[in-house]
């Protein structure tokens, strides 16, 4: 783990960062109807100057990773020009490196025609800061088996003549059901980038040898197999069995070990998840701290790839 100042006044180098999963949103100019329900502060803007406000001193923001907020589907180019322009008025914010990349809203559950939305959505902003697509999948509510159906599957391949990676959102905690299709996918979409964002969610509090923390490992392992997708270290705070506060460096940990196991230092990246990180009243500085212990026993090698240097290269930055 490095350090900002150490005893004796000599400042050394931060740990740069390309925190590769963050949301930002503005009631007054995007619908998200979702924030509403959560209430406090997740109903009020949540924009840079107090995402900045979270990070610990030892870290250097260089860049961060926009990621679609859940919005209404009908404010999803709404959204995308929103946080483009946005993009642009945060450039010149001291001490943030900006926002280097975008991962906005498409109908891919349309099939072909979400041809027809990226050619419009190319048309509205600067389409080199579009780095990728994701279309929620984690609602309970919503079919588990949608993303290997053929029209799915047809709308996600569509990306690749695009440029644009996938990234996919499930909840494995909660509805364990949502892994097997998506790996599926991934076989089906060989020349799509997949990322899985927030390590598909593992049951956190449970323990190896446990059913279902046994079935996130297995899925894990299966969809890891595949080149063309990556796994965001991020969101592990919010899936603990526990009404409030964090996992254990244990609970991290043994999931951790997996995801590099299965995927390698190549090919994972971390995410903060702000705000949503703070789900279970807990914070984005106590999430960055516990990722830094755990991985503070990696080589320096290892830890820039999943600090910056693998998001760097996934999102094209």
């Amino acid at each position: 783990m490095l350090h900002n100042n150490v005893p004796n006044g000599i400042t050394v180098a931060k740990r740069r960062m390309i925190d590769s999963h963050v949301h930002y949103w503005n009631p007054d100019r995007v619908h998200i109807p979702w924030i509403y329900k959560a209430g406090g502060k997740f109903a009020q803007a949540r924009l840079v100057p107090e995402y900045l406000e979270q990070i610990p001193d030892d870290i250097e923001v260089e860049g961060v990773i926009f990621v679609e907020a859940d919005v209404e589907p009908t404010q999803g180019l709404v959204e995308a020009k929103w946080i483009h322009e946005y993009a642009k008025q945060v450039k010149t914010i001291a001490g943030f490196g900006g926002i280097s990349g975008l991962v906005v809203y498409a109908p891919v559950n349309q099939g072909k025609h979400v041809v027809n939305y990226l050619d419009l959505l190319k048309s509205m902003v600067d389409f080199q800061h579009v780095k990728g697509i994701r279309f929620l999948l984690e609602d309970p509510s919503r079919d588990p088996t949608i993303p290997a159906s053929e029209t799915f599957i047809e709308g996600v391949q569509a990306l690749a003549d695009y440029g644009l990676s996938f990234d996919i959102n499930i909840n494995c905690h909660d509805c364990p059901e949502q892994f097997p299709p998506v790996v599926e996918l991934v076989k089906r979409c060989p020349d799509v980038q997949f990322i899985l964002d927030h390590m598909g969610k593992p049951p956190i509090s449970a323990t190896p040898g446990d059913k279902r923390f046994e079935f996130w490992k297995t899925h894990l392992q299966a969809i890891a197999q595949y080149p063309n997708i990556v796994c965001k270290v991020s969101g592990a705070i919010t899936e603990v069995d526990e009404r409030h506060g964090l996992p254990t460096s244990a609970q991290v940990k043994q999931c951790l070990d997996v995801v590099v196991e299965a995927f390698g230092h190549d090919r994972i990246m971390a995410g903060g998840d702000w705000p949503v990180v703070e789900r279970k009243g807990s914070e984005l500085k106590s999430w960055f701290v516990l990722l830094e212990e755990i991985t503070s026993q990696w080589s320096q090698a290892d830890q820039e790839k999943l600090w910056a240097e693998n998001a760097k290269k996934m999102y094209r930055i």
